[in-house]
């Protein structure tokens, strides 16, 4: 065992290595090493390159800091001899056993020591962290310093960060760290699951599609014909039909047109769609083909932004349904959820007595959340089905079920715009959908920006929004 030995505090100099780079307050420890002195010796190496008795710290970065703020003039070291790694290693078992490191900072001392030629086994067997946690530790390491800061500060867990893991696009990734810790990022994070999954979609449609069809750079609407842009050279084309992940999804056919060996067909990946034209001759198609061909084009163009509204929508709702599922009332002791619960009932009665209106409880879902058996196809559940959650979370149970009768339809509607002779996506006001969401705020449930804009029909993919009289906070 080495020898402890007094050293000079200012031959003792901070590794520069050290994975702890926040020493945090040190007035209580510079206090208690006042009046009691140091207790606990550092442990330190030989400075490779300064003579005449200078050290690095190893451990100890604390004490040495804090017993410069008391005034001490030496301290107590273990003088040692190790390697680089080992080094590395020690500072980082030593501060993560005492749980002073930030999940950042064992990234990056872990980081550190794969970046030495080090393998995730041997660094598990050099620190005893299980493979598992170095590899999620030292990618989390290579995101923005800054910005893991302060995701972390926002209450950002290590599950939110393992999520960014599955996105290879660093665009979107960007964009789910700025979101970290906010409303916004379970949104985020579900849209972009679901762009994720329609990206690999369209590379496997693309795939049987360039089997008969010629992938351009470009086209351009135009009447009658669409011009479409190949190598700087222009072609004329007629619309023949898209394959859209927002209508056709995994279980879409790709079908070969019938005259694909005698015609040159072409086609265009867009972000959700792949569009498919045909070559044609400008003198054979007649004024009516381009006609209808530009009103197909339209209904599918129509098509996609009502699929991405209703897309929208469920997601919004199953953000809202994950909140509500999880919710406990000791989550938010200053809430009385009996009011929740009254306030929904009374809202229910007003639309009978305003619309004669009734909200049919959607009897499956429910019973699959209250955990109960249910038959498909029956009005209501049996009381002895009910009696049992009744009596033992009966708060619970009336608050899922208060909640399904308000959550109901959307804030937005299609119409037939007579002037444009094309259908539209215009918002709806919805007061019964607007109180359930100010109920489930009051409740502690935060929206995301998307589901505000969506509310006050400020979204830009609206074709008519809001008259800007809606109250902006719920």
């Amino acid at each position: 065992m080495a020898d402890i030995v007094m050293l000079p505090i200012d031959h003792l100099i901070p590794h520069p290595d050290n994975p702890r780079k926040d020493l945090g307050d040190l007035t209580e420890l510079a206090d208690s090493i006042r009046s009691k002195g140091v207790l606990q010796n550092l442990t330190v190496i030989p400075h490779p390159t300064l003579n005449n008795g200078y050290y690095f710290i190893l451990i100890g970065h604390r004490r040495h800091a804090a017993a410069e703020l008391a005034g001490l003039k030496e301290l107590p070291c273990t003088v040692v001899e190790m390697s680089y790694e080992d080094q590395i290693a020690t500072m980082l078992v030593e501060n993560m056993q005492r749980s002073d490191l930030t999940v950042w900072e064992e990234g990056k001392g872990l980081q550190m020591m794969m970046n030495l030629g080090k393998s995730v086994r041997e660094v598990s067997e050099m620190t005893g962290f299980s493979e598992t946690k170095i590899r999620s530790r030292e990618k989390l390491a290579r995101l923005d310093e800054k910005k893991v800061k302060k995701a972390l500060s926002r209450g950002a867990t290590l599950f939110d960060f393992a999520e960014l893991e599955a996105f290879d696009d660093p665009e979107e990734k960007a964009k789910l760290l700025d979101a970290l810790g906010t409303a916004d990022f379970k949104n985020l994070l579900s849209k972009f699951k679901s762009e994720k999954r329609n990206r690999e979609l369209l590379v496997e449609w693309e795939g049987q599609i360039s089997r008969w069809a010629v992938k351009i750079d470009e086209s351009i609407w135009g009447t009658p014909y669409v011009k479409m842009l190949l190598g700087g050279k222009e072609i004329l084309g007629r619309y023949y039909r898209n394959y859209g992940t927002w209508n056709q999804g995994k279980n879409a056919v790709i079908e070969k047109p019938k005259d694909a060996d005698k015609v040159q067909y072409y086609f265009k990946v867009s972000k959700s769609q792949i569009d498919v034209y045909s070559a044609v001759d400008a003198e054979s198609v007649s004024k009516e083909e381009a006609v209808q061909a530009e009103k197909q084009r339209k209904r599918d163009e129509f098509d996609a932004k009502k699929a991405k509204f209703a897309e929208m929508t469920t997601r919004h709702r199953q953000l809202r349904q994950e909140f509500i599922k999880g919710f406990r009332a000791y989550q938010k002791k200053d809430v009385n959820v009996w009011e929740f619960i009254s306030e929904s009932l009374i809202e229910a009665n007003l639309m009978v007595m305003s619309y004669g209106y009734q909200q049919d409880v959607r009897m499956e879902a429910l019973a699959e959340w209250l955990g109960i058996t249910y038959s498909k196809g029956a009005r209501e559940l049996t009381y002895h089905e009910f009696m049992p959650l009744k009596n033992n979370e009966p708060e619970r149970t009336a608050l899922l079920i208060a909640y399904f009768m308000m959550d109901s339809g959307s804030f937005w509607d299609s119409r037939w715009n007579a002037e444009k002779q094309q259908y539209e996506i215009v918002w709806k006001n919805n007061p019964r959908l607007e109180k359930c969401v100010k109920l489930l705020t009051w409740l502690g449930y935060n929206e995301s920006q998307e589901e505000i804009k969506m509310r006050r029909g400020s979204l830009e993919d609206f074709d008519v929004g809001s008259d800007g009289d809606i109250d902006g906070e719920v």
